[in-house]
Protein backbone atom coordinates (compact mmCIF):
# COMPACT_ATOMS: atom_id res chain seq x y z
CA UNK A 1 0.00 0.00 0.00
CA UNK A 2 3.20 2.63 0.87
CA UNK A 3 4.06 1.45 -3.06
CA UNK A 4 0.99 2.40 -4.84
CA UNK A 5 0.80 5.76 -2.36
CA UNK A 6 4.12 7.01 -3.52
CA UNK A 7 3.39 5.81 -7.31
CA UNK A 8 0.12 7.83 -6.81
CA UNK A 9 1.58 11.25 -4.98
CA UNK A 10 4.42 10.80 -8.16
CA UNK A 11 1.73 11.26 -10.68
CA UNK A 12 0.09 14.15 -8.89
CA UNK A 13 3.66 15.89 -8.44
CA UNK A 14 4.40 15.53 -12.14
CA UNK A 15 0.36 16.83 -13.20
CA UNK A 16 0.81 19.70 -10.72
CA UNK A 17 4.03 20.40 -12.82
CA UNK A 18 2.27 20.91 -16.08
CA UNK A 19 0.84 24.39 -16.30
CA UNK A 20 -1.74 26.08 -19.31
CA UNK A 21 1.25 27.76 -20.22
CA UNK A 22 3.16 24.36 -20.96
CA UNK A 23 0.63 23.15 -22.67
CA UNK A 24 -0.08 26.06 -25.00
CA UNK A 25 3.39 26.55 -26.09
CA UNK A 26 3.88 22.28 -26.87
CA UNK A 27 0.69 23.67 -29.37
CA UNK A 28 2.23 26.07 -30.55
CA UNK A 29 5.15 24.11 -31.67
CA UNK A 30 3.07 21.42 -33.01
CA UNK A 31 1.57 24.03 -35.35
CA UNK A 32 4.41 25.48 -36.51
CA UNK A 33 6.11 22.24 -36.90
CA UNK A 34 2.83 21.36 -39.17
CA UNK A 35 3.01 24.82 -40.93
CA UNK A 36 6.90 24.39 -41.65
CA UNK A 37 6.60 20.46 -43.02
CA UNK A 38 2.85 21.92 -45.30
CA UNK A 39 5.42 24.45 -46.54
CA UNK A 40 8.65 22.74 -47.69
CA UNK A 41 5.90 20.05 -49.60
CA UNK A 42 4.17 22.75 -51.20
CA UNK A 43 7.58 23.88 -52.55
CA UNK A 44 8.55 20.54 -53.57
CA UNK A 45 5.44 20.11 -55.11
CA UNK A 46 5.93 23.26 -56.90
CA UNK A 47 9.38 21.97 -58.25
CA UNK A 48 8.15 18.73 -59.53
CA UNK A 49 5.01 20.34 -61.34
CA UNK A 50 7.28 22.80 -63.17
CA UNK A 51 9.70 20.13 -64.07
CA UNK A 52 6.99 17.58 -65.23
CA UNK A 53 6.22 20.93 -67.34
CA UNK A 54 9.39 21.33 -69.02
CA UNK A 55 9.98 17.85 -69.70
CA UNK A 56 6.40 17.37 -71.26
CA UNK A 57 7.91 20.42 -73.29
CA UNK A 58 11.18 19.46 -74.02
CA UNK A 59 9.27 15.52 -75.34
CA UNK A 60 7.00 17.62 -77.13
CA UNK A 61 9.12 20.05 -79.13
CA UNK A 62 12.91 18.08 -79.37
CA UNK A 63 12.07 17.69 -83.01
CA UNK A 64 12.16 21.19 -83.91
CA UNK A 65 15.89 20.76 -82.64
CA UNK A 66 16.46 18.92 -86.51
CA UNK A 67 14.63 21.87 -88.54
CA UNK A 68 16.55 23.95 -90.64
CA UNK A 69 15.81 28.00 -91.69
CA UNK A 70 13.26 28.50 -93.63
CA UNK A 71 13.00 30.69 -96.88
CA UNK A 72 10.72 32.86 -95.01
CA UNK A 73 11.47 35.40 -92.15
CA UNK A 74 14.13 33.28 -91.69
CA UNK A 75 16.37 35.27 -93.88
CA UNK A 76 15.11 38.81 -93.08
CA UNK A 77 15.34 38.02 -89.59
CA UNK A 78 18.71 35.94 -89.32
CA UNK A 79 20.47 34.61 -92.26
CA UNK A 80 20.81 38.48 -94.22
CA UNK A 81 20.28 40.68 -91.32
CA UNK A 82 23.23 42.66 -91.45
CA UNK A 83 22.46 44.04 -87.77
CA UNK A 84 23.11 40.87 -85.66
CA UNK A 85 26.52 40.15 -87.41
CA UNK A 86 28.30 42.92 -85.88
CA UNK A 87 29.68 42.16 -83.23
CA UNK A 88 31.01 45.25 -81.14
CA UNK A 89 29.29 47.73 -78.63
CA UNK A 90 28.31 49.54 -81.66
CA UNK A 91 26.66 47.12 -82.87
CA UNK A 92 25.04 46.22 -80.13
CA UNK A 93 23.50 49.69 -79.35
CA UNK A 94 23.08 50.23 -82.97
CA UNK A 95 19.81 47.30 -82.54
CA UNK A 96 17.71 49.50 -80.48
CA UNK A 97 17.89 52.86 -82.79
CA UNK A 98 14.52 53.40 -84.23
CA UNK A 99 15.54 52.73 -88.06
CA UNK A 100 16.91 49.30 -86.97
CA UNK A 101 13.92 47.35 -87.63
CA UNK A 102 13.67 44.31 -89.29
CA UNK A 103 11.18 43.38 -92.23
CA UNK A 104 9.20 46.58 -90.96
CA UNK A 105 8.91 45.43 -87.21
CA UNK A 106 10.68 47.24 -84.60
CA UNK A 107 11.38 44.61 -81.53
CA UNK A 108 15.17 45.07 -81.01
CA UNK A 109 15.12 42.43 -77.74
CA UNK A 110 14.45 40.06 -79.85
CA UNK A 111 16.81 40.84 -82.60
CA UNK A 112 19.16 40.93 -79.41
CA UNK A 113 18.87 37.32 -79.38
CA UNK A 114 19.57 36.17 -82.45
CA UNK A 115 22.34 39.01 -82.12
CA UNK A 116 23.61 37.05 -79.12
CA UNK A 117 23.12 33.34 -81.10
CA UNK A 118 25.26 35.04 -84.23
CA UNK A 119 28.04 36.04 -81.84
CA UNK A 120 28.68 32.48 -80.53
CA UNK A 121 27.39 30.19 -82.68
CA UNK A 122 27.28 32.10 -86.43
CA UNK A 123 24.10 30.51 -88.44
CA UNK A 124 23.88 26.63 -87.03
CA UNK A 125 20.17 26.52 -86.81
CA UNK A 126 20.47 23.45 -84.23
CA UNK A 127 21.43 26.40 -81.45
CA UNK A 128 18.41 28.99 -82.46
CA UNK A 129 16.11 26.15 -82.76
CA UNK A 130 17.50 25.05 -79.01
CA UNK A 131 17.02 28.46 -77.39
CA UNK A 132 13.17 28.79 -78.59
CA UNK A 133 12.36 24.99 -77.01
CA UNK A 134 14.60 26.74 -73.85
CA UNK A 135 12.37 30.26 -74.14
CA UNK A 136 9.19 28.31 -74.75
CA UNK A 137 9.89 26.54 -71.25
CA UNK A 138 10.40 29.72 -69.37
CA UNK A 139 7.42 31.45 -70.97
CA UNK A 140 5.32 28.42 -70.04
CA UNK A 141 6.63 28.35 -66.56
CA UNK A 142 5.38 32.48 -66.07
CA UNK A 143 2.07 31.24 -67.61
CA UNK A 144 1.91 29.20 -64.05
CA UNK A 145 3.29 31.65 -62.29
CA UNK A 146 0.43 33.94 -63.28
CA UNK A 147 -2.23 31.57 -63.68
CA UNK A 148 -1.30 30.24 -59.42
CA UNK A 149 -1.03 33.84 -58.30
CA UNK A 150 -4.20 34.83 -60.24
CA UNK A 151 -6.63 31.59 -59.65
CA UNK A 152 -4.72 30.68 -56.10
CA UNK A 153 -5.38 27.02 -57.43
CA UNK A 154 -2.06 24.40 -58.20
CA UNK A 155 -4.27 22.55 -60.46
CA UNK A 156 -5.54 25.02 -62.17
CA UNK A 157 -2.60 26.49 -63.14
CA UNK A 158 -0.89 23.29 -63.86
CA UNK A 159 -3.46 22.22 -66.50
CA UNK A 160 -3.66 25.54 -68.11
CA UNK A 161 -0.07 26.23 -68.09
CA UNK A 162 0.18 22.53 -69.97
CA UNK A 163 -2.26 23.09 -72.51
CA UNK A 164 -0.51 26.33 -73.01
CA UNK A 165 3.04 24.43 -73.27
CA UNK A 166 1.95 21.72 -75.52
CA UNK A 167 -0.88 23.32 -77.88
CA UNK A 168 -0.62 22.86 -81.62
CA UNK A 169 -1.38 26.30 -82.19
CA UNK A 170 2.32 27.20 -80.80
CA UNK A 171 4.05 25.25 -83.34
CA UNK A 172 4.78 28.41 -85.10
CA UNK A 173 6.07 29.94 -82.24
CA UNK A 174 8.60 27.24 -80.98
CA UNK A 175 9.53 25.80 -84.37
CA UNK A 176 9.64 29.00 -86.48
CA UNK A 177 13.24 30.68 -85.63
CA UNK A 178 11.79 34.07 -86.91
CA UNK A 179 8.48 33.31 -84.41
CA UNK A 180 10.50 33.52 -81.67
CA UNK A 181 8.81 37.23 -80.77
CA UNK A 182 5.99 35.63 -79.75
CA UNK A 183 7.49 33.33 -77.25
CA UNK A 184 9.29 36.76 -76.10
CA UNK A 185 6.81 39.11 -75.49
CA UNK A 186 4.80 36.73 -73.79
CA UNK A 187 6.91 36.12 -71.08
CA UNK A 188 7.43 39.32 -70.58
CA UNK A 189 3.66 40.10 -70.80
CA UNK A 190 2.54 37.21 -67.97
CA UNK A 191 5.33 38.51 -66.18
CA UNK A 192 3.79 42.18 -66.02
CA UNK A 193 0.43 40.49 -65.22
CA UNK A 194 1.58 38.83 -62.52
CA UNK A 195 3.75 42.16 -60.79
CA UNK A 196 0.00 43.78 -61.22
CA UNK A 197 -1.94 41.29 -59.34
CA UNK A 198 0.63 41.58 -56.34
CA UNK A 199 0.69 45.00 -56.45
CA UNK A 200 -3.08 45.07 -55.93
CA UNK A 201 -2.73 42.25 -53.52
CA UNK A 202 0.77 43.47 -51.58
CA UNK A 203 0.11 45.69 -48.73
CA UNK A 204 3.94 46.56 -48.84
CA UNK A 205 6.29 47.34 -51.20
CA UNK A 206 3.41 48.83 -53.94
CA UNK A 207 5.82 50.92 -55.61
CA UNK A 208 8.24 47.76 -56.47
CA UNK A 209 5.43 46.29 -57.96
CA UNK A 210 4.20 48.66 -60.03
CA UNK A 211 7.58 49.73 -61.44
CA UNK A 212 7.95 46.14 -62.34
CA UNK A 213 4.90 45.84 -64.02
CA UNK A 214 6.25 48.95 -65.88
CA UNK A 215 9.19 47.62 -66.94
CA UNK A 216 8.00 44.28 -68.02
CA UNK A 217 5.54 45.91 -70.01
CA UNK A 218 8.63 47.59 -72.06
CA UNK A 219 10.51 44.68 -71.66
CA UNK A 220 7.18 43.30 -73.68
CA UNK A 221 6.88 45.67 -76.30
CA UNK A 222 10.46 45.59 -77.38
CA UNK A 223 9.92 41.62 -77.74
CA UNK A 224 7.30 42.38 -80.10
CA UNK A 225 4.63 45.69 -80.26
CA UNK A 226 1.02 43.46 -79.98
CA UNK A 227 1.82 43.67 -76.38
CA UNK A 228 0.60 47.00 -76.48
CA UNK A 229 -2.91 45.03 -75.03
CA UNK A 230 -1.75 44.86 -71.68
CA UNK A 231 -3.06 48.23 -70.30
CA UNK A 232 -6.56 47.32 -71.30
CA UNK A 233 -6.21 43.36 -70.06
CA UNK A 234 -4.94 45.00 -66.73
CA UNK A 235 -8.35 47.00 -66.13
CA UNK A 236 -10.35 43.78 -67.01
CA UNK A 237 -7.84 42.18 -63.61
CA UNK A 238 -8.77 45.30 -61.81
CA UNK A 239 -12.60 43.97 -62.27
CA UNK A 240 -11.59 40.14 -61.54
CA UNK A 241 -10.14 41.29 -58.35
CA UNK A 242 -13.01 43.78 -57.59
CA UNK A 243 -11.70 47.20 -57.74
CA UNK A 244 -13.73 49.96 -58.25
CA UNK A 245 -13.21 51.47 -61.80
CA UNK A 246 -12.90 54.60 -60.78
CA UNK A 247 -10.21 57.94 -62.10
CA UNK A 248 -7.55 56.56 -59.65
CA UNK A 249 -7.40 52.81 -61.46
CA UNK A 250 -7.17 54.85 -64.75
CA UNK A 251 -4.58 57.51 -63.76
CA UNK A 252 -2.20 54.45 -62.68
CA UNK A 253 -2.18 53.17 -65.56
CA UNK A 254 -1.75 56.06 -67.74
CA UNK A 255 2.50 55.09 -67.90
CA UNK A 256 1.76 51.89 -69.49
CA UNK A 257 -1.17 53.34 -71.98
CA UNK A 258 1.36 55.98 -72.61
CA UNK A 259 4.57 53.21 -73.63
CA UNK A 260 1.92 51.54 -75.45
CA UNK A 261 1.38 54.77 -77.76
CA UNK A 262 4.89 54.81 -77.97
CA UNK A 263 5.36 51.44 -79.27
CA UNK A 264 2.93 51.88 -81.67
CA UNK A 265 4.37 54.31 -83.14
CA UNK A 266 7.10 53.05 -83.19
CA UNK A 267 5.67 49.85 -85.18
CA UNK A 268 3.53 52.45 -87.50
CA UNK A 269 6.99 54.18 -88.41
CA UNK A 270 8.91 50.84 -88.92
CA UNK A 271 6.03 49.49 -91.29
CA UNK A 272 5.66 52.98 -93.38
CA UNK A 273 9.42 53.08 -94.36
CA UNK A 274 9.22 49.36 -95.65
CA UNK A 275 5.89 50.34 -97.02
CA UNK A 276 3.92 48.20 -95.41
CA UNK A 277 1.05 49.77 -94.57
CA UNK A 278 -2.01 49.48 -96.92
CA UNK A 279 -0.44 47.23 -99.26
CA UNK A 280 -3.17 44.37 -100.13
CA UNK A 281 -4.54 44.21 -103.91
CA UNK A 282 -8.06 44.39 -102.45
CA UNK A 283 -10.24 47.08 -100.60
CA UNK A 284 -11.98 45.83 -98.04
CA UNK A 285 -14.94 48.60 -96.66
CA UNK A 286 -15.38 48.49 -92.83
CA UNK A 287 -17.89 47.12 -92.88
CA UNK A 288 -16.37 44.04 -94.70
CA UNK A 289 -13.44 43.96 -92.25
CA UNK A 290 -15.49 43.63 -89.10
CA UNK A 291 -17.19 40.40 -90.89
CA UNK A 292 -13.62 39.42 -91.36
CA UNK A 293 -12.85 40.57 -88.07
CA UNK A 294 -15.62 38.74 -87.04
CA UNK A 295 -14.67 35.26 -88.60
CA UNK A 296 -11.05 35.19 -88.05
CA UNK A 297 -12.25 35.01 -84.15
CA UNK A 298 -14.25 32.36 -84.95
CA UNK A 299 -11.49 30.39 -86.59
CA UNK A 300 -8.98 31.47 -83.53
CA UNK A 301 -11.73 29.95 -81.29
CA UNK A 302 -12.43 26.53 -82.93
CA UNK A 303 -8.81 26.07 -83.90
CA UNK A 304 -8.28 26.32 -80.23
CA UNK A 305 -10.97 24.03 -79.23
CA UNK A 306 -10.45 21.54 -82.38
CA UNK A 307 -6.45 22.58 -83.52
CA UNK A 308 -7.29 20.78 -87.01
CA UNK A 309 -6.47 21.95 -90.49
CA UNK A 310 -3.82 23.90 -89.31
CA UNK A 311 -1.59 26.14 -92.14
CA UNK A 312 1.46 28.05 -91.93
CA UNK A 313 -0.97 30.69 -94.13
CA UNK A 314 -4.37 32.15 -94.06
CA UNK A 315 -5.37 34.43 -97.33
CA UNK A 316 -7.67 37.23 -97.25
CA UNK A 317 -11.03 35.54 -98.42
CA UNK A 318 -11.69 36.24 -102.30
CA UNK A 319 -14.23 38.32 -103.57
CA UNK A 320 -17.07 37.70 -105.78
CA UNK A 321 -18.12 40.54 -108.19
CA UNK A 322 -16.69 43.26 -105.76
CA UNK A 323 -18.47 41.63 -102.98
CA UNK A 324 -17.01 39.61 -99.78
CA UNK A 325 -19.04 36.37 -100.16
CA UNK A 326 -22.58 36.76 -98.01
CA UNK A 327 -21.38 33.59 -95.72
CA UNK A 328 -18.63 36.29 -94.22
CA UNK A 329 -21.57 38.47 -92.64
CA UNK A 330 -23.45 35.22 -91.02
CA UNK A 331 -19.96 35.84 -88.66
CA UNK A 332 -21.28 39.16 -87.54
CA UNK A 333 -24.57 37.69 -86.18
CA UNK A 334 -22.62 35.06 -84.80
CA UNK A 335 -20.50 36.58 -82.66
CA UNK A 336 -22.73 39.19 -81.73
CA UNK A 337 -24.88 36.45 -80.26
CA UNK A 338 -22.13 34.90 -78.88
CA UNK A 339 -21.42 38.27 -76.97
CA UNK A 340 -24.93 38.50 -76.24
CA UNK A 341 -25.37 35.70 -74.18
CA UNK A 342 -22.28 36.28 -72.62
CA UNK A 343 -23.47 39.64 -71.16
CA UNK A 344 -27.17 38.22 -70.42
CA UNK A 345 -25.98 35.29 -68.18
CA UNK A 346 -22.45 35.67 -67.63
CA UNK A 347 -21.70 38.75 -66.89
CA UNK A 348 -21.65 37.68 -63.12
CA UNK A 349 -19.26 35.19 -63.67
CA UNK A 350 -15.70 37.14 -63.25
CA UNK A 351 -13.37 34.74 -64.09
CA UNK A 352 -15.78 34.45 -67.51
CA UNK A 353 -15.32 37.62 -68.06
CA UNK A 354 -11.62 37.87 -67.55
CA UNK A 355 -10.73 34.47 -69.53
CA UNK A 356 -12.76 35.79 -72.82
CA UNK A 357 -11.41 39.02 -71.99
CA UNK A 358 -7.67 37.93 -72.10
CA UNK A 359 -8.42 35.68 -75.14
CA UNK A 360 -10.29 38.99 -77.30
CA UNK A 361 -8.03 41.47 -76.70
CA UNK A 362 -4.91 39.52 -77.34
CA UNK A 363 -6.12 38.64 -80.65
CA UNK A 364 -7.44 42.19 -81.63
CA UNK A 365 -4.56 43.40 -83.17
CA UNK A 366 -4.37 39.67 -85.24
CA UNK A 367 -7.97 40.06 -86.91
CA UNK A 368 -7.26 41.50 -89.79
Amino acid sequence: MAKKQQVQNKKEVATVGKTPVDATKKNTLKSELATTTGKKNGIWLQIVLLATIALVIWVTWQDSLENKFTNWDDLGYVLNNPLIKDPTNEGFKRLFWLDSHVMGNYHPLTIVTYWLEYGKHGLEPYIYHLDSVLYHIVTTITAYIFIKTLTRSTMAAFIASLLFAIHPLRTESVTWIAGRKDILYSMFYLLACTTHLLYIRKGNQKAVWYAATIILFGLSLMCKSVGVTLPVVLLVVDYYERRDLKIGLILEKLPLFALALLFGYFSTLAQKQVGALGTLDVHFSWFEKIAIACYSLTTYTWKLLLPVGLTNFYPYPVKVNDALPSAFYLYILLIGGIFFAIWKWGRGNRGLILGISFFVLNLLLLLQ
